[in-house]
């Protein structure tokens, strides 16, 4: 993706070919951004975290789910450090 060599824990050869895609890329992807072209799904985020996972499994098996992303928060767990 860069225009030139770089050095992560790999040595990654540039290729300028790559870079100005990545440019080309880079703006329409902030066009789309900007026009509010891409639309996201529903969320349902379980209130006790990794504590309503039972909950979650229970509400999936009813067929009440479409289209919809489960979430659970970690930081909302109750007793966890």
């Amino acid at each position: 993706m860069w225009g030139q060599d770089v050095e992560l824990p790999m040595k990654i050869k540039g290729n300028p070919e790559h870079y100005e895609n990545a440019v080309k890329y880079n703006a329409m992807i902030s066009e789309i951004l900007a026009r509010k072209m891409l639309k996201f799904g529903a969320v349902k985020v379980f209130p006790k975290g990794l504590a309503s996972v039972e909950e979650g499994f229970a509400y999936m098996k009813t067929g009440k789910i479409h289209a919809e992303k489960v979430v659970y928060k970690i930081s909302d767990t109750p007793d966890i450090s």
